[in-house]
């Protein structure tokens, strides 16, 4: 609470720096796009328009647009979650070091990130095969069918809550793909603490939503007043909204791991500084 504008701060600076790297991409391609699109109409009129060289220019742009994306909220993780971790501590957040951090780690979050989402993938499409070969047996097989997929819903929570301090280790110890061990055997025998944890946060979010439902609401009855008056309270308590949970949602890993540190008996501060 003591540190939440200076976390907002230096939470929003790289989402502006993405947002204006977004636009200038998108204006070098909607340029280039408008002055072919020109010489396309142009061409259209000697009966040669190549449109194959539009739907090539999107591609790229695409993938491009993937690229800056994927690469982008790779490192804004380990950033985020290392000055997360810091705030906690009452530490000095050190954006710059947290900067850097994210960009060693930058390849191996990604790789790390992939390698979870396949797995997740297999899993669930195992299951899909699964349920669909079952239900071919009828009402039993139906019957089945559900009692996997909530096995399944089951395991699937009890995974995450192994991984919840993945990031966070990445970001504070410095380890690449053996976070993921790390953070489970961090886990391990603390499952339950994590569920209410998880369940905890479920609830502020709950209510951070209501609030701004109510503000929402408060401003519709405003308009009828002040048109203006009410839209420059739904904005106001919009950016609120999204300014409390952007940095509220930054903490729920750090503290996570921060409290798995404390439930194993580990020092916090030795922890995060393996790293530097």
């Amino acid at each position: 609470r003591d540190r939440f504008f200076a976390q907002l701060g230096w939470l929003i600076l790289p989402t502006l720096v993405l947002a204006v790297v977004l636009i200038g991409l998108g204006a070098v391609f909607g340029g280039a796009m408008f002055s072919f699109l020109q010489s396309v109409q142009f061409a259209a009129t000697t009966g040669n328009p190549n449109f194959l060289a539009i739907g090539g220019g999107l591609v790229i742009y695409f993938v491009i647009l993937a690229i800056v994306l994927i690469l982008f909220f790779s490192w804004y993780g380990i950033y985020a979650s290392f000055i997360g971790t810091r705030a906690l501590l009452g530490e000095p957040l050190q954006a710059g070091v947290a900067r850097q951090r994210g960009f060693n780690r930058m390849i191996s979050s990604l790789l790390v990130s992939i390698v979870l989402m396949l797995a997740y993938v297999a899993a669930y499409a195992a299951l899909l095969l699964l349920v669909g070969l079952l239900s071919a047996l009828g009402v039993f097989g139906i019957a089945i069918a559900v009692l996997i997929g909530i096995g399944f819903v089951i395991v699937l929570f009890y995974v995450g809550l192994g991984l919840i301090a993945v990031t966070p280790i990445m970001a504070n110890e410095g380890l690449g793909f053996s976070a993921i061990s790390r953070s489970w055997d961090l886990a391990d025998g603390n499952r339950w603490q994590l569920l209410g944890y998880n369940l905890m946060w479920i609830l502020i979010f709950i209510a951070f939503y209501i609030g701004f439902i109510i503000a929402a609401f408060v401003s519709g009855l405003l308009m009828a007043a002040s048109v203006i008056f009410g839209m420059i309270l739904i904005g106001v308590a919009y950016l609120a909204f999204i300014f409390i949970i952007m940095v509220v949602s930054n903490l729920i890993g750090p503290a996570a791991y921060l409290g798995l540190l404390r439930a194993n008996g580990e020092n916090t501060d030795e922890a995060v500084e393996t790293f530097a």
